[in-house]
């Protein structure tokens, strides 16, 4: 496995009716130093409906680019529709690093995602 292509320190930008929770802004930190660590940019991917204008905070909390999946069917937290986003985040952008939170939906986000990226 060629891992030139893998650029970047992306987190999951966690909202919960339109306002971004507190662990998005801390991953992002959390992220910003790792980044720095390794000469990479810090970005986000922000999943929801309605979730367009939150990609302004993240770039004003330091994030070089959010990759935004709006859709009204991603208006509610469903697994399966997060992982197949997250799983096509990850074919097309290729992260090197993805940091998530420990809340309840990283915790059940993060393994399925890295069950079908087999990671």
């Amino acid at each position: 496995m060629d891992l030139a292509n893998y650029k970047g320190v992306y987190v999951i930008a966690e909202q919960f009716e339109g306002k971004l929770r507190n662990v998005s802004l801390e991953l992002l930190g959390q992220g910003r130093i790792l980044a720095d660590k390794i000469g990479d940019e810090v970005g986000a991917v922000l999943i929801g409906s309605g979730v367009k204008p939150l990609a302004q905070e993240l770039i004003a909390h330091g994030a070089h680019k959010v990759y935004v999946y709006d859709d009204p069917k991603l208006e509610q937290y469903n697994t399966t529709a997060y992982t197949k986003v997250l799983q096509n985040f990850f074919e097309e952008v290729k992260p090197n690093v993805f940091l998530v939170g420990a809340t309840n939906i990283g915790r059940d986000l993060g393994p399925r995602v890295a069950n079908v990226l087999k990671t």
